[in-house]
């Protein structure tokens, strides 16, 4: 069992395998493409993404998503904005998803959550609050969901997912 209750919302969230022309990412199942599953076997097959079982996406997204970057419980100690950074994280690679927070906290835009950027997260949730930080995170998301779609036409079709996606989390 693992400590992220928010991947299982997420695979169901990004669903199984798909593979949508419009998508620059290529094949995927659940929020895992081809490349990122690559990282791990360089030899990997389409055939063996589609093959991939939740527990293993789950292992990916620990390994490859959440670690690495601090996205953990030590450093982000408050559900709602780590469940909110790990989709962000998963939407549009972890590096984004920490930039994000560490612009909005006004610490060194580094992507890597550590103690720094934690000990900052935990003076501005005491001064705005869990609900404001998170609320303010959400319309970053959306605003730079707002520019990849004007950078690039094709990504309309994406549009109405990817704002019922982000909006989920404003159920505060």
């Amino acid at each position: 069992m693992h400590e992220y209750s928010i991947l299982e919302e997420l695979i169901k969230r990004e669903g199984g395998y798909v593979d949508h022309p419009a998508d620059r990412g290529g094949p995927t199942k659940y929020g895992i493409t081809l490349k990122t599953y690559r990282r791990l076997d360089p030899d990997a097959t389409e055939v063996e993404l589609k093959a991939l079982d939740v527990e293993s996406a789950i292992e990916i997204y620990e390994q490859l998503y959440i670690r690495p970057y601090g996205l953990t419980s030590t450093f982000i100690p408050y559900k709602r904005i780590q469940e909110f950074l790990i989709d962000y994280a998963v939407h549009s690679g972890p590096k984004h998803a920490v930039k994000a927070l560490q612009k909005l906290i006004g610490t060194t835009p580094d992507g890597v959550v550590g103690p720094r950027t934690s000990a900052k997260l935990r003076d501005y949730v005491a001064q705005y609050g869990e609900t404001t930080t998170l609320v303010r995170l959400v319309k970053e998301r959306v605003l730079y969901l707002g520019r990849v779609i004007a950078k690039r036409s094709a990504n309309a079709v994406f549009a109405a997912g990817w704002m019922n996606r982000v909006m989920e989390f404003c159920d505060v």
